[in-house]
């Protein structure tokens, strides 16, 4: 009996197992202050901003939505990429939940193309610099895999220089859906204080 109450408790906690979550940014032209996506129950509003070499980020302009994906327009005569040519761009991704980076997939990629890099390291809603010159492999289309474990609710992928321009494909996320899972830890714990307490005794 023992046996089988433990290997429920082990099954009930593998269910917390991170769910790979990929969102497709390509579509139809159409350009706004933001753009809500959503997979399931994860879902994330992407807007556009501008950023200053002490990484300092302003909010503001359109994001387009175009068939390589997302671009934005932050100034007159913008190319509609994500561009380093006069302003900074930058696009922010903001989730109803907190999330692992997996990937990030860029179009109209060419050799001189890398991306500047934004996490919220506090976390406290302010997204931080980490790296403005993030090679961009590939060309065409690139994905750039996430090595280092970069987990919150808000990111930022912009570009540095007039020599950096792309759209953002697609981003692919690691998520663990808490909601569903608090009730099977919150069971596995209670059977784990049983057997302890029947132990004691």
């Amino acid at each position: 009996m023992r046996t089988i109450f433990l290997t429920i408790v082990a099954f009930l906690l593998s269910c917390t197992t991170a769910i790979a979550v990929t969102f497709n940014f390509s579509g139809p032209n159409i350009v706004a202050p933001s753009h809500t996506f959503t997979n399931g129950s994860l879902s994330v509003e992407t807007t556009a901003g501008t950023f200053s070499p002490a990484g300092m980020i302003t909010p503001g302009g359109l994001v387009g939505r175009y068939a390589g994906g997302l671009g934005a327009t932050t100034h007159p005569g913008d190319s509609h990429q994500v561009d380093g040519a006069n302003r900074n761009d930058i696009i922010l991704f903001d989730f109803n939940q907190t999330v692992t980076l997996d990937s990030v997939t860029f179009s109209l990629v060419d050799s001189n193309d890398e991306f500047s890099f934004f996490f919220d390291t506090e976390p406290d809603g302010v997204l931080n610099p980490i790296s403005y010159n993030v090679d961009i492999p590939g060309s065409g289309v690139g994905t750039y895999n996430f090595v280092s474990t970069w987990t919150a609710g808000m990111f930022g992928i912009g570009a540095w220089d007039s020599s950096d321009n792309f759209k953002i494909k697609s981003l692919s996320v690691s998520v663990v859906p808490l909601p569903a899972t608090l009730p099977l830890y919150a069971a596995g714990l209670a059977l784990l204080a049983f057997f302890a307490r029947r132990r004691k005794r």
